[in-house]
This record gives C-alpha cells, sequence and structure tokens, in this order.
C-alpha cells in the first residue's frame, strides 16, 4: 500500500502575527520622518493659518468700528461682516484641506504639495462629515 502524507487544512494552519516595533524604534522613526519633511509639514498647516489673517483683520476693523459706543455705517459693517463670513467658511475649507494633505504626506512623503491637495480634493467631503458625526456623537454621549 503507497504511503501518503496527510494534507493540512488551511484552517489548521495558524497564521503568524508580525512582529510589532518597539516604542524607541516608532520614536526614532518619527523623529527621522519629521526631521526630514519638516518645512512641508509645517507648510502644510501653515497655510490655513496665513489665509485666515485677513479674517482677523476684518473682524479687527469690524469690532473697533461697531464697538465705543459709535453708530456704524450700515454698508461697511455689512460688508466687514459678508466678508468675514466669507473668509472664515473659506478658512474652515482650506483648514480641512491641510488636514487631509498632511495625512497623505506622511503615508507619502515624496509627493509635491501640490499633488498632495490635489489627492486631498475629493477626500474633504468624507472627512468633514466624518468629522461632523465624530463631534456629534462625542456632545450626544456627552450629555
Amino acid at each position: 500500500m503507497p504511503q501518503t502524507t496527510p494534507q493540512i487544512s488551511p484552517a489548521e494552519t495558524k497564521p503568524t502575527l508580525p512582529k510589532l516595533s518597539s516604542f524607541m524604534a516608532l520614536l526614532k522613526t518619527s523623529a527621522t520622518d519629521y526631521g526630514e519633511h519638516f518645512w512641508k509639514y509645517l507648510g502644510l498647516q501653515l497655510f490655513p493659518v496665513i489665509f485666515a489673517l485677513p479674517l482677523g483683520i476684518i473682524m479687527g476693523i469690524f469690532s473697533n468700528i461697531s464697538g465705543k459706543g459709535n453708530t456704524p455705517n450700515l454698508i461697511l459693517t455689512t460688508s466687514l461682516g459678508i466678508a468675514g463670513a466669507v473668509f472664515f467658511i473659506a478658512t474652515i475649507i482650506l483648514s480641512l484641506y491641510a488636514q487631509i494633505a498632511f495625512l497623505i504626506a506622511i503615508k507619502n512623503p515624496n509627493k509635491k504639495t501640490k499633488e498632495l491637495f490635489t489627492e486631498a480634493k475629493p477626500l474633504v467631503g468624507k472627512y468633514f462629515s466624518t468629522s461632523l458625526l465624530v463631534g456629534l456623537m462625542v456632545m450626544a454621549f456627552f450629555i
């Protein structure tokens, strides 16, 4: 009678788990990554801040005009309010773009900044809705 080798079914094989890196190895890797790409990461985070400067200037002028008991000019305060709202919404959208581009830059550090923002564009709506949903859930469970 011929000898047959027992067949091992795939369910009987135990998968090997990947070994996790140590804390010091992860710290060293992240430090070198941030060191090599510091200026790109800083630029991605400063982009919405630089765009928010006109918002601060507009709101400063708005509060200076409407404060101190003066009767403000209706056209001026309305136009400053509308410009402030536009810059506020644009700053929020740009900060979402920058956050997504930053996450993509961490994943693919060799991409150019323009490529990062291009890749981030279709993800802004999903990122915003997820952030909004998480914020609402945190507020709901806090109450």
